[in-house]
């Protein structure tokens, strides 16, 4: 089996129209949280007795939960590509056992050849 034979079995159309897809998010959630957090300085330690203001807790609690969304839809978006590519993975691994065993298997069919002629 050729290796231009192998690789039309991979689902390219797939890996390229959702490749994309899974580099922007991540990188949109690196930025945010890059934006978000990379240019505060970090929060100052909470004493006991300390008055903090409610909306700065509500503020940076739906920042987190937004960020969290988002990585839970990269993760899912990651996850049905890796569903799709499985079989094919599967087919191929397959195909590589069959070429090594037909490998493997002309192998021992020249040594024997090789000998036949040898001793005759």
């Amino acid at each position: 089996m050729s290796a231009v034979t192998i690789l039309t079995k991979i689902p390219w159309s797939k890996i390229v129209m959702y490749g994309p897809t899974v580099v922007d998010m991540a990188e949109r959630i690196f930025a945010k949280v890059k934006e978000t957090f990379g240019k505060q300085k970090p929060p100052a330690q909470i004493e006991p007795g300390d008055v903090i203001s409610m909306t700065t807790f509500s503020d940076r609690i739906s920042r987190l939960e937004s960020n969290e969304l988002q990585q839970a839809e990269l993760i899912s978006k990651m996850t049905h590509e890796i569903e799709e590519i499985i079989p094919v993975l599967q087919i191929l691994s397959k195909r590589a056992l069959l070429a090594m065993s037909l490998s493997a298997l002309a192998f021992f069919a020249s040594v024997i050849a090789l000998f036949l002629v040898l001793t005759t």
